[in-house]
């Protein structure tokens, strides 16, 4: 019988991939958009094993993950019990495993409790590519709905795939690492709203977590936990504005006012980033509020005269190009989404 050996997922055994965190076991949580790890193992079989959130019970909210290896998909699905271990018979040679969660953080989270290999075979990180892009956004980051093409459908973390939101298309085009600060419903000054009155869901205050999440295991939660900042991203994106839109409507008055919380939001991500060019954009789902992001934009770089900033204003969606849960983009609409964010980067940032 071949003996195995186990790993935690532990910095030295692995590379994460945006914003994760080690609990007391070291169990490794992921609840982020797109958050994950990767790693190399050296020959033979080897098993991952993952442990659901308190969230799992929930068919609507359960966090949907995936394994690659060698850049070939083997999994793709909910996490819809306790624990589960995915196992590949491997290789003689080295192979790269890649363990990402496609869904978003607030409706769960998931854990990587171990890593087991063959005995004699080593665990260690692959390599970070040259560029990191942070993106900071909503639902349209997050890539919600996106697996189904009925807009009149009902939102669940199955059809959440946010390998074809246009953040990480982008990131893929450009070759860039990436971290995701994506939360759907959230805004500068409201959440989506049906009433005249904000929603309390915005993103500033949560920014500096690893992330939000209903879901916890036992006393252990990621919203609890404060992210350190120690990477800088050669890139920042900020795509929000869509959810304020509902509550700032065509009052002047509150217009101003999302003016001004977003250009508190800028002061907070640069006091992070201090060399970090920034680009802020909307239009996917509506564009009403994108002059109120330029304007934004303009009066932070006249008070700070910090001119490594810019704006840039998608194409709405268009109805031949479908729409997927809620009215959300689909994949074709995302695809031209990066396009021209892609094509922006590459011809004015310097990175």
């Amino acid at each position: 019988m071949t003996q195995k050996i186990l790993f935690k997922p532990i910095d030295s055994k692995v590379r994460t991939i945006g914003r994760t965190c080690l609990d007391a076991n070291n169990t490794r949580w992921l609840g982020l958009s797109g958050s994950g790890v990767e790693f190399v193992v050296s020959k033979g079989s080897v098993s991952v094993s993952l442990v659901a959130d308190s969230m799992y019970v929930s068919e609507p909210h359960r966090a949907r993950f995936a394994v690659y290896v060698n850049d070939e998909l083997i999994v793709d699905r909910v996490l819809d019990e306790p624990e589960y271990v995915v196992a590949h018979e491997g290789f003689n040679d080295s192979y790269i495993v890649r363990v990402i969660k496609v869904s978003e953080c607030a409706q769960s989270t998931i854990g990587i409790s171990s890593i087991t290999v063959e005995s004699g075979a080593e665990v260690t990180p692959t390599l970070h590519k040259d560029k990191l892009i942070e993106f900071i956004g909503d639902s349209i980051t997050c890539g919600y709905g996106v697996d189904n093409e009925d807009p009149t459908s009902k939102f669940t973390t199955a059809t959440e795939d946010f390998r074809k939101s246009y953040a990480y298309l982008t990131a893929k085009a450009l070759n860039c690492d990436y971290s995701m600060v994506s939360y759907s419903g959230y805004g500068i000054i409201s959440g989506y709203t049906e009433s005249d009155t904000p929603h309390p869901d915005i993103l500033p205050p949560i920014y500096d977590k690893v992330g939000w999440s209903m879901g916890t295991n036992g006393d252990f939660s990621i919203s609890n936990i404060k992210w350190d900042f120690s990477k800088e991203p050669d890139i920042v994106v900020i795509n929000l504005g869509t959810n304020d839109a509902t509550y700032v409507k065509d009052h002047v008055n509150r217009a101003d006012l999302f003016s001004t919380k977003y250009i508190e939001f800028l002061k907070v991500v640069r006091s992070k980033y201090p060399n970090a060019p920034i680009i802020c954009s909307l239009g996917i789902m509506g564009d009403s509020l994108y002059p109120a992001v330029v304007k934004a934009v303009r009066l932070y770089a006249e008070e700070t005269l910090d001119n490594n900033i810019s704006s840039i204003k998608f194409d709405v969606q268009k109805p031949e190009d479908g729409y997927s849960t809620g009215y959300h983009p689909t994949h074709k609409t995302y695809i031209k989404a990066s396009k021209l964010l892609t094509d922006y980067i590459i011809e004015n940032i310097k990175y």
